[in-house]
């Protein structure tokens, strides 16, 4: 999840990043294209809602197994703590 998030987040911080008028854009394309350099695409509404949709569904699936793993913890524990309390005769 961590090169996603990572991917994610510079995508999201590019896409804040003021943005040159058209006439600029269409210049900075012209020339890059003739150069054969990468050109900065801003990055569609629809794009940044299917990362955070997936920011958050890969975060709730964390919390899940983290509350998952959290509880057999303290079953763990309960029971083994019972076990010994039980089994020791004062």
């Amino acid at each position: 999840m961590a090169g996603f998030a990572s991917w994610a987040n510079s995508i999201i911080r590019l896409n804040r990043r003021e943005r040159t008028d058209k006439l600029g854009r269409l210049e900075n394309y012209i020339h890059n294209s003739s150069l054969q350099k990468p050109e900065y695409k801003a990055a569609s509404e629809m794009l940044l809602k299917r990362i955070r949709k997936r920011i958050r569904r890969e975060q709730s699936l964390y919390r899940k197994r983290e509350l998952i793993v959290f509880i057999f913890l303290c079953l763990l524990l309960f029971i083994s703590l019972s076990v010994i309390l039980f089994t020791v005769k004062i």
